[in-house]
């Protein structure tokens, strides 16, 4: 199943419309990675991998959850 928010492309297009014409400047993208999961989705998912690649910033969650 496709998701728009999958596809950092879609993102920008959405965006766009929902300016509706309005000038609309983006500062960064952020995306978030699952701390437990980040890697196996990264192997599984290659949209995964340009996610992280397009983003100003990446944020890892469930940090806490990950043993050593």
């Amino acid at each position: 199943m496709f998701r728009a928010w999958d596809s950092p492309r879609a993102t920008f297009q959405i965006l766009k419309r929902l300016s509706a014409g309005q000038p609309c400047e983006r500062e960064a993208i952020i995306t978030m990675v699952d701390g437990q999961q980040g890697a196996r989705q990264l192997d599984r998912h290659e949209e995964a991998a340009r996610q992280i690649a397009v983003a100003d910033v990446v944020l890892m969650t469930k940090t806490d959850l990950i043993d050593d």
